[in-house]
C-alpha cells in the first residue's frame, strides 16, 4: 500500500483519524475566520480582537490538550496559556471592544473549574470530616471566602 492509498484510508475512517479530525477543524477555524473577515474586516484582521481572541481560544484548547502528556490537568495548562499570553501583550480582554463577551467568557471558564473541582471530591470523606472535630473549619473554609466575596461586591 503506497503513501496516497494510507492517506486516503486514513482520511475516509473518520472515527480513528486523528488526521481527519486535525484537518476537519481546521477547514472549520478558516471558514469561520473567512466568515467573519467578511462581515467585520476590521476586527477580524492579525490587528483585530476578535482574531487576537480566537487564537487565544484556539492555543489553550491545544496546550489543553498537550499538558495531560505533563501529568498535569488540561485546565492548568489553559489557565496559563490565557495568563502567558496576557502577559505579554498579546490580548488585553479588559481593553477590547468586546468586553462583555471576554467577561462571559471568564465567567464560564470559572464555573467549569468550579464544577470540574467539585466533582473530583470524595463525599464519604466530606461526611466523615463534617461528623467529627474538623466540621468548624470545614464549615469556615466554605463560608469565609463567600462572605468576603459578597462584601466586596
Amino acid at each position: 500500500m503506497n503513501f496516497f492509498e494510507r492517506l486516503g484510508q486514513g482520511l475516509w475512517n473518520h472515527s480513528d483519524s486523528l488526521w481527519a479530525q486535525f484537518l476537519s477543524w481546521t477547514m472549520i477555524v478558516l471558514l469561520l475566520w473567512a466568515m467573519l473577515y467578511t462581515i467585520v474586516e476590521e476586527n477580524v484582521g492579525i490587528d483585530g480582537d476578535l482574531f487576537r481572541l480566537l487564537v487565544l481560544l484556539i492555543t489553550a484548547y491545544l496546550v489543553g490538550q498537550l499538558t495531560p502528556f505533563v501529568g498535569l490537568p488540561p485546565l492548568l495548562g489553559m489557565t496559563v496559556t490565557g495568563v502567558v499570553l496576557r502577559n505579554i501583550g498579546f490580548y488585553h480582554p479588559a481593553k477590547g471592544q468586546y468586553k462583555d463577551f471576554t467577561r462571559t467568557l471568564k465567567q464560564l471558564a470559572t464555573t467549569v473549574g468550579m464544577v470540574r473541582a467539585g466533582g473530583r471530591l470524595v463525599p464519604d470523606a466530606i461526611y466523615v470530616a463534617l461528623h467529627c472535630h474538623q466540621s468548624l473549619r470545614i464549615t469556615g473554609l466554605g463560608m469565609v471566602p463567600s462572605f468576603l466575596e459578597a462584601m466586596v461586591t
